[in-house]
């Protein structure tokens, strides 16, 4: 049976009054947040008049925050979420495949663990507080470590902070690119068996960081210094000049930490330098 409109009440005014509801203000803050993330200036224009309408001051910065996807989307948000935790100032976008909340201003360590502790059993990731328009690149870097934990490259337990990971973000912001540095770098061992690769690269590692002695560098690989130094005579052979400009030190330590990286992200196969 269809549902007829109050006759002392006009469509135009049960709009309004269904808009000033409590389920109405919480569907704007939703459409008032996935405005807020579209980018360009053009979906913005109304963005203070809609905060309004829902009573949303519009802060100066914010804080993304990703959450896990329910297992089962479709099913709206899950019981697990404590509302509760969540208080009038955080706009929670739920629905969908990429769960988000909006929080104004920076997000402490204990705001942090109150805003994990509505969601039980479903990790999330707080971004870096950024200006108000540039909200969708918050969202995008909690994103992205919240992909990097699920995939186990980033160690982390139900509730990540992007801050404490910058430049693992960073490093793998773009994974192919990455995987052309390190092809780039040391590619030149290519040419040894996969077990002397292998041993080669444990050696350098700890040769361009510390700079130690074979002796020192043989009690951190738990190898004889002996051992050290035919891996040592490897690696002058191999990169030659290289070794003594610092900037192709430092290339050769980042191209070492993105291969970690990538050895984790790729997981369980196994990167090779010498692979087409």
């Amino acid at each position: 049976m269809p549902v007829t409109e109050p006759k002392n009440l006009p469509a135009t005014g049960l709009k309004k009054e269904h808009r000033k509801s409590s389920a109405g203000r919480q569907q704007l803050r939703i459409e008032l947040a996935r405005l807020l993330l579209e980018p360009g200036p053009g979906p913005r224009q109304g963005l203070a008049a809609l905060a309004a309408e829902t009573g949303w001051p519009l802060p100066e910065t914010v804080t993304l925050a990703a959450i896990r996807a329910p297992d089962k989307l479709g099913a709206g948000v899950p019981a697990a979420v404590d509302g509760t935790a969540l208080d009038g100032e955080v706009i929670a976008d739920l629905a969908g495949p990429h769960p988000c909340l909006v929080v104004p201003g920076a997000v402490t360590r204990p705001r942090g663990l109150e805003l994990a502790s509505a969601f039980e059993d479903r990790r999330i990731a707080i971004g870096l507080t950024v200006p108000l328009t540039s909200a969708p690149d918050s969202l995008r870097w909690a994103r992205r470590a919240l992909a990097l934990a699920e995939s186990g490259v980033i160690d982390a337990g139900p509730l990540i902070w992007c801050e404490d990971h910058l430049v693992t973000l960073w490093l793998l912001s773009d994974p192919r690119l990455a995987d052309q540095v390190v092809r780039q770098q040391l590619g030149i061992l290519a040419d040894l068996t996969p077990r002397q690769r292998a041993r080669v690269l444990d050696t350098l590692g700890p040769w361009l960081e510390q700079r130690g002695t074979a002796a020192e560098i043989a009690a951190l690989l738990h190898v004889h210094p002996q051992t050290v130094r035919y891996r040592i005579r490897q690696i002058e052979r191999a990169f030659g000049d290289r070794l003594a400009s610092p900037d192709a030190r430092f290339s050769l330590e980042l191209s070492l930490r993105l291969l970690r990286l990538l050895r984790r992200h790729t997981a369980p196969r196994q990167y090779r330098p010498a692979d087409g």
